[in-house]
Protein backbone atom coordinates (compact mmCIF):
# COMPACT_ATOMS: atom_id res chain seq x y z
CA UNK A 1 0.00 0.00 0.00
CA UNK A 2 1.69 3.55 -0.72
CA UNK A 3 0.59 4.60 2.42
CA UNK A 4 2.41 2.60 3.94
CA UNK A 5 6.58 2.76 5.08
CA UNK A 6 8.24 -0.52 4.11
CA UNK A 7 8.63 -3.25 6.60
CA UNK A 8 11.63 -3.79 6.72
CA UNK A 9 12.35 0.01 7.88
CA UNK A 10 10.38 -0.52 10.33
CA UNK A 11 11.59 -3.56 11.57
CA UNK A 12 15.56 -1.92 11.25
CA UNK A 13 14.08 0.88 13.44
CA UNK A 14 12.60 -0.47 16.16
CA UNK A 15 15.78 -3.06 16.08
CA UNK A 16 17.42 0.06 16.85
CA UNK A 17 15.34 1.69 19.42
CA UNK A 18 15.56 -1.66 21.22
CA UNK A 19 18.60 -2.52 21.25
CA UNK A 20 20.81 0.50 20.94
CA UNK A 21 18.51 2.59 24.03
CA UNK A 22 16.96 -0.23 25.61
CA UNK A 23 13.70 1.06 24.28
CA UNK A 24 10.44 -1.29 24.84
CA UNK A 25 8.50 -0.91 21.38
CA UNK A 26 4.62 -2.18 21.54
CA UNK A 27 3.35 -2.98 18.18
CA UNK A 28 -0.33 -1.59 17.42
CA UNK A 29 -3.09 -1.80 14.80
CA UNK A 30 -6.28 -3.36 14.45
CA UNK A 31 -6.76 -6.72 13.00
CA UNK A 32 -6.10 -6.62 9.86
CA UNK A 33 -2.51 -5.54 10.29
CA UNK A 34 -1.58 -8.46 11.98
CA UNK A 35 -0.30 -10.12 9.15
CA UNK A 36 1.81 -6.97 8.68
CA UNK A 37 3.04 -6.47 11.64
CA UNK A 38 3.70 -10.68 12.71
CA UNK A 39 6.14 -9.68 9.05
CA UNK A 40 7.63 -7.01 10.71
CA UNK A 41 8.51 -9.24 13.93
CA UNK A 42 10.15 -11.78 12.22
CA UNK A 43 12.61 -9.57 10.05
CA UNK A 44 13.68 -8.59 13.52
CA UNK A 45 16.23 -9.73 15.59
CA UNK A 46 14.51 -8.41 18.50
CA UNK A 47 10.71 -9.17 19.35
CA UNK A 48 8.84 -6.39 20.54
CA UNK A 49 5.07 -6.87 22.32
CA UNK A 50 2.33 -7.35 19.65
CA UNK A 51 -1.01 -5.88 20.00
CA UNK A 52 -2.23 -5.71 16.73
CA UNK A 53 -6.05 -6.56 16.88
CA UNK A 54 -5.66 -6.94 20.69
CA UNK A 55 -6.59 -3.05 22.25
CA UNK A 56 -10.34 -1.13 21.81
CA UNK A 57 -9.76 2.49 20.68
CA UNK A 58 -10.18 3.44 24.52
CA UNK A 59 -7.37 1.30 25.09
CA UNK A 60 -4.90 2.34 22.61
CA UNK A 61 -5.93 5.91 23.22
CA UNK A 62 -4.67 4.98 26.45
CA UNK A 63 -1.47 3.69 25.53
CA UNK A 64 -0.29 6.21 23.67
CA UNK A 65 -0.96 8.69 26.32
CA UNK A 66 1.23 6.57 28.35
CA UNK A 67 4.18 6.05 25.41
CA UNK A 68 7.47 8.69 24.54
CA UNK A 69 6.63 8.39 21.18
CA UNK A 70 4.06 6.84 18.50
CA UNK A 71 6.05 6.27 14.95
CA UNK A 72 3.59 5.85 12.75
CA UNK A 73 2.26 6.04 8.97
CA UNK A 74 -0.22 8.36 8.26
CA UNK A 75 -3.14 6.30 10.00
CA UNK A 76 -5.53 6.46 12.19
CA UNK A 77 -3.47 5.73 14.96
CA UNK A 78 -1.73 8.66 14.02
CA UNK A 79 -4.63 11.15 14.83
CA UNK A 80 -5.07 9.12 18.12
CA UNK A 81 -1.40 9.62 19.32
CA UNK A 82 -1.76 13.42 18.59
CA UNK A 83 -4.96 14.12 20.57
CA UNK A 84 -3.61 12.44 23.40
CA UNK A 85 -0.64 14.51 22.92
CA UNK A 86 2.26 12.05 22.48
CA UNK A 87 5.08 13.06 20.64
CA UNK A 88 4.81 11.33 16.52
CA UNK A 89 6.80 10.94 14.02
CA UNK A 90 4.61 10.29 11.04
CA UNK A 91 5.42 8.95 7.82
CA UNK A 92 4.05 10.14 4.88
CA UNK A 93 4.10 9.27 1.41
CA UNK A 94 1.56 10.93 -1.31
CA UNK A 95 -0.75 12.57 1.19
CA UNK A 96 -0.10 16.17 2.28
CA UNK A 97 1.13 16.18 5.84
CA UNK A 98 0.33 20.14 5.85
CA UNK A 99 -3.35 19.15 5.33
CA UNK A 100 -3.71 15.59 7.56
CA UNK A 101 -0.39 14.87 9.44
CA UNK A 102 0.67 15.97 13.30
CA UNK A 103 0.36 19.05 15.05
CA UNK A 104 2.30 18.58 17.86
CA UNK A 105 5.09 21.23 19.01
CA UNK A 106 7.44 18.23 19.17
CA UNK A 107 6.14 16.20 15.92
CA UNK A 108 7.93 15.76 13.34
CA UNK A 109 6.60 14.24 9.45
CA UNK A 110 9.20 12.34 7.34
CA UNK A 111 7.66 12.63 3.76
CA UNK A 112 9.19 11.04 0.26
CA UNK A 113 8.31 12.99 -2.32
CA UNK A 114 5.72 10.96 -5.00
CA UNK A 115 5.09 11.61 -8.51
CA UNK A 116 1.35 11.56 -7.55
CA UNK A 117 1.54 13.82 -4.21
CA UNK A 118 -0.37 15.30 -3.18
Amino acid sequence: MIKRWEKNGFARVCDKLMKELGVPIAMIGDQSDRGIIDEIISGMKMKPLNLAGMTTIPQLAHLLKNSRILITNDSAPMHIGCATGTDVLAIFGPTDPQKYGPRGRNDKVVRKELPCSP
